[in-house]
Order: structure tokens, then C-alpha cells, then sequence
């Protein structure tokens, strides 16, 4: 929901019905842009999209549960972005994870 100016037709103050995920490290990987509050992913697309791929499945079947549920359905290059930015977090956090059991394999292989 938005508030408009009748004579400006500028927004004076905007409400969303799922929260954004400002500031969190998720958004933080993915943030590509100077707009960082515009830009970033709605909780409920995230927990979609997380949902979708975690059960094996894609946008086709995103698509069939909306049209069941008689949702809204979220774009394809809507969905493909969020995707990105998941799989994109696993990357980084599989990366991260990597260091961490080199680090320390090599602790315990220099200490003998």
C-alpha cells in the first residue's frame, strides 16, 4: 500500500505486506546496487524461491502451486534473480566453510 500526493504524484510513504530483507548478510553478497532498500528481496520470494529449489523443483512448478493456491505468480526473471542470489549465498557460505576446515587441517598437521 502507498500514499500519493494528489498534486505531485509523488509517494509519500509506502507499506508492504512481506518484509524486506535490508541488511542482512544475504542481501549484503547480492547487493549490486546504490539503491540498497529498492533492491532488496522480499522475505516471502526469498522463502519461496528457497522452498521451490530445496524440494528439487523449478518455476514450473512455482507456477502450478500459485495457480492452486490462486496466488500471484512471481515472474520467471523475478524467480531466476532470487534464484541467483541464493545459490550465490550457498557459494559463499561453501567457500567460507572450505577455509575454515583448511585452517584447520593445517593447524593439526602443523602442531604434530
Amino acid at each position: 500500500m502507498s500514499s500519493v500526493c494528489i498534486n505531485c504524484d509523488q509517494t509519500q510513504s509506502e507499506t508492504y505486506s512481506s518484509k524486506q530483507l535490508v541488511d542482512t548478510k544475504l542481501h549484503r553478497i547480492t547487493n549490486v546496487s546504490k539503491h540498497q532498500f529498492f533492491n532488496a528481496p522480499f522475505d516471502v520470494n526469498m522463502r519461496i524461491v528457497q522452498g521451490m529449489l530445496s524440494l528439487g523443483l523449478g518455476y514450473s512448478a512455482l507456477e502450478k502451486f500459485c495457480m492452486h493456491m490462486n496466488l500471484n505468480i512471481m515472474s520467471s526473471k523475478t524467480f531466476n534473480s532470487y534464484k541467483a542470489k541464493v545459490l550465490n549465498g550457498h557459494l559463499v557460505a561453501y567457500n567460507q566453510l572450505l577455509l575454515d576446515i583448511r585452517k584447520d587441517v593445517r593447524g593439526e598437521w602443523l602442531k604434530e
